[in-house]
């Protein structure tokens, strides 16, 4: 028998106040997971025959060639690609350009690990939540006990009991699931890193065959 819409409203109303933050806590989750797949999907794939293509415009200097083919690309690695073709076509030094493949990485590695710490905060706060929620509901549970002088029934402890139970159960639930997606971003995340810095190198190395050193 599945759990009906009436009956999570139920248990979200016994969890108190504490349920308020763990809702807030997982919209926030949902959102950051959800930005995150759009992100690595649309904007950090890596094309890998357009790196091919790329790299060899630019091995027989055909670099207008290399340019136009970035400029019609939306991979992660367009801009690295476009930055090499574009100093060498500008005739920049080649330590310079090698800087600014440098950069254009780092500013990848940034991009891609944005809001994967405040996945992992939260999978450790969603839990201290449920917990306190433990808590709270006991001492619910004890002021409610201290206020009748006898005759202390089930019904008066249920109140505190179930905000207890409930917003353990609902912190621990969250937590798993914000970790899991962390966890499997965080690979996602370091592949696309490992692809980023494999062809980042390709690049570099192309630069030191067609500048020698000492050239410009």
């Amino acid at each position: 028998m599945g759990v009906s819409f009436d009956n999570l409203v139920w248990l979200f109303s016994k969890g108190g106040f504490i349920m308020y933050l763990l809702a807030l806590i997982s919209v926030i989750s949902i959102a950051i997971i959800f930005e995150r797949i759009v992100f690595y999907h649309f904007s950090c794939r890596i094309n890998k025959n357009f790196v091919d293509k790329c790299t060899n415009y630019i091995s027989n200097r055909m670099y207008n060639e290399a340019i136009v083919e970035c400029n019609n690309d939306k991979s992660i690695m367009s801009d690295v690609v476009l930055c090499c073709a574009t100093g060498v076509n500008e005739g920049k030094l080649k330590n310079s350009i090698e800087k600014e493949v440098e950069n254009k990485c780092n500013n990848y590695s940034m991009k891609l690990s944005n809001g994967l710490n405040y996945l992992s905060m939260i999978a450790s706060i969603a839990p201290m939540l449920g917990f306190l929620g433990t808590i709270t509901g006991l001492i619910r549970s004890f002021i409610e006990m201290s206020n009748v002088e006898d005759n202390i029934t089930p019904k008066i402890l249920a109140g505190g009991l179930y905000e207890a139970m409930i917003t353990t159960a609902a912190g621990l639930v969250i937590s798993i699931i914000v970790d899991v997606a962390f966890r499997l971003l965080s690979i996602k995340k370091n592949k696309m890193l490992s692809q980023v810095e494999d062809m980042s190198n390709k690049i570099i190395d192309l630069l030191n065959k067609i500048l020698p050193q000492g050239s410009i």
